[in-house]
């Protein structure tokens, strides 16, 4: 009976600790989805200037 409750507690901690890379895993995977991201909207906010700048010449020119 002891021997099953340790077992047990082993294959408890074995599976903790792959849970453990689990979240480690989709943590690294956030921060660079979080990278990415920042990335786009600081391009997409470049655009929207550009076209601002563009539109603004153009009814200058009209």
């Amino acid at each position: 009976m002891e021997k099953k409750f340790l077992d047990a507690i082993q294959q408890l901690t074995k599976e903790l600790e792959m849970l453990k890379k689990d979240i480690d895993s989709i943590k690294e995977a956030t921060v660079r989805i979080d990278k990415d991201l920042l990335e786009y909207r600081e391009e997409i906010s470049k655009v929207k200037q550009d076209d601002s700048v563009l539109i603004m010449q153009q009814h200058k020119d009209n």
